[in-house]
Formats: structure tokens, sequence, C-alpha cells
């Protein structure tokens, strides 16, 4: 086998493994960098995957800082909690979350359409009052 090197459109090198008793089907089969459809790819991504994510980070985020607008709003007068009591609330809240974040996603990595369909219908039907 020989190699032969070729220079692409953008000057970088690209090296083919060329083998004179091959036919041309195997030269067809080679895999070649292509930096127009890397790019139409990030694109895609950045397209359709990105706003996903930042939706759903954002709605992560208000879903956490929920509890303290509550409390500016009035939650802890309405139920006539000290601040001790409203922390001890706070601590009850978050510590399972952060508990469950873990084992969350070594099961998301796992079985993630099955474990994530799950989550999806029980936190979509959990404030309904379906569960």
């Amino acid at each position: 086998m020989e190699k032969v090197s070729s220079q692409t459109s953008t000057g970088g090198e690209t090296e083919k493994i060329h083998d004179p008793s091959s036919s041309d089907r195997s030269e067809s089969l080679s895999t070649v960098f292509d930096p127009l459809l890397d790019r139409r790819v990030w694109r895609k991504l950045d397209m359709w995957i990105l706003p996903v994510v930042a939706m759903f980070y954002f709605l992560s985020f208000l879903d956490r800082s929920n509890i303290g607008n509550a409390r500016v709003a009035g939650l802890q007068k309405d139920l006539k909690m000290t601040n001790k009591e409203y922390s001890i609330a706070l601590t009850v809240t978050y510590v399972p979350y952060i508990v469950a974040e873990l084992p969350s996603n070594l099961l998301l990595k796992a079985s993630s359409s099955l474990f994530f369909s799950l989550c999806v219908i029980k936190f979509t039907c959990r404030p309904l009052g379906l569960i």
C-alpha cells in the first residue's frame, strides 16, 4: 500500500491510502473530512438542540428560584414561619433534590428513553394531581 497525500480547498492535508490492486469502490468508501458538512451539522444542532436545552435550563432555574420568590410574595408570613423554620423548609426541599440528582443522571445514561419518558410523564401529571 502506498500513501498518497493531497491538498484540500482549506489548505489542510488529507491522507488517503491507495492500494493499486483495489478497485475504485474501496477508495469511495474512505472517510474524508468535509468542513462544509461539519459546519452544516453544527448549525443544525445549534438551531434545534440549543433552544430546547436553554428552555429546560431556564425552567429549571425558575423552579429553583420560585421558593425565594414565594418568600418575597409573603409565603413565610402567611404560614407564620420564623426564619429558622423557613431555612429548615428550604433544606428539606433541596437535600433530596441534590441527593437524587446523581442517581437520576446515571439512570438517564443507562436507559435514556424509558427513564426520560417516565420522568416527563411523572413531572407532568404530579402538579395536575393525577398521581
